[in-house]
């Protein structure tokens, strides 16, 4: 059913967000938000707009989260979430990491946030997003631009 839903709303191009609430801990203290990018991702600008809409009214903090499979990518993909912190004009207590590993492993060792931001393809992963949750321990937001959004000043 779900999947129908966002094939329709890619259809008519929309943008699709799906919340995956944590049972016990739900929005937590309502303060930290991490915004999981990846390296040319098409699919950022709308997840960019939620975290930024989320810090406004949470008066909160958001971590750039990205993953590197292999160390010598650290540098590179600091410079990417630097950049790209520039051009949305994120506010300037705005964190930076780049993780290394393996990324479902990594998410339960990624800074500690009251929501995780995640960007999902055209193949819904139901199992990751079920997991994911209980992985961060926390609510978790999945979205999908609809190639209309920019995050970009």
């Amino acid at each position: 059913m779900i999947n129908k839903l966002v094939n329709q709303a890619t259809k008519h191009e929309l943008g699709v967000i799906m919340l995956r609430q944590h049972p016990r801990i739900a929005f937590g203290m309502q303060k930290t938000i991490n915004l999981w990018l990846r390296d040319r991702s098409p699919n950022w600008h709308l997840a960019m707009l939620m975290a930024l809409q989320l810090h406004m009214n949470w008066d909160g903090k958001i971590n750039l989260v990205t993953v590197a499979t292999k160390s010598e990518d650290e540098k590179r993909l600091h410079k990417f979430l630097d950049r790209l912190s520039e051009q949305a004009r994120l506010p300037s207590l705005t964190e930076f990491y780049v993780l290394v590993g393996s990324f479902e492993k990594l998410l339960s060792e990624a800074p500690r946030a009251d929501i995780n931001i995640f960007g999902v393809g055209d193949v819904l992963m139901f199992d990751f997003m079920r997991k994911a949750s209980e992985l961060t321990r926390s609510s978790c937001l999945y979205v999908k631009d609809s190639g209309f959004e920019s995050a970009l000043v």
